[in-house]
């Protein structure tokens, strides 16, 4: 679990929005947040949190693994969060986890929670994912 100050933030999805398609490091984002990337411009143009406009002037607090926490993926910014805690938990066992406390049932589904400026380019990135 990493706090992060709002640019910090704003360069984390600023980077996801520089991200090739097919060259990984792409993220998930949580429930609770929508934002949309420019393709073109590879930046992030708009965050939504909880339903409320980002904002810079605070912080926040992102889980990850600590791969991409030590900067992994081309994600140096995140070395420089406020605060740092460290479960000690493996990934495996938390997806596991995770998937008991769905029943056992993965439904999987498009949320809507990214989405991108260049609808042409995102539907391209989806096949070739595929």
């Amino acid at each position: 679990m990493l706090t992060l100050d709002g640019a910090t933030v704003r360069s984390l999805f600023n980077h996801m929005g520089a991200i090739s398609s097919g060259q990984g490091a792409f993220p998930q984002v949580s429930a609770g947040l929508t934002i949309t990337l420019n393709t073109l411009t590879k930046k992030c143009e708009e965050i939504m949190i909880n339903g409320e406009p980002f904002d810079q002037g605070r912080t926040y607090k992102v889980a990850t693994n600590s791969y991409l926490a030590a900067g992994g993926d081309g994600y140096r910014m995140l070395v420089n969060a406020l605060h740092r805690y460290d479960s000690s938990a493996s990934l495996r066992d938390v997806v596991i986890k995770y998937i008991e406390h769905l029943g056992g049932t993965i439904r999987p589904h498009i949320s809507g929670r990214i989405n991108f400026t260049d609808k042409r380019t995102h539907a391209e990135s989806m096949q070739q994912a595929a």
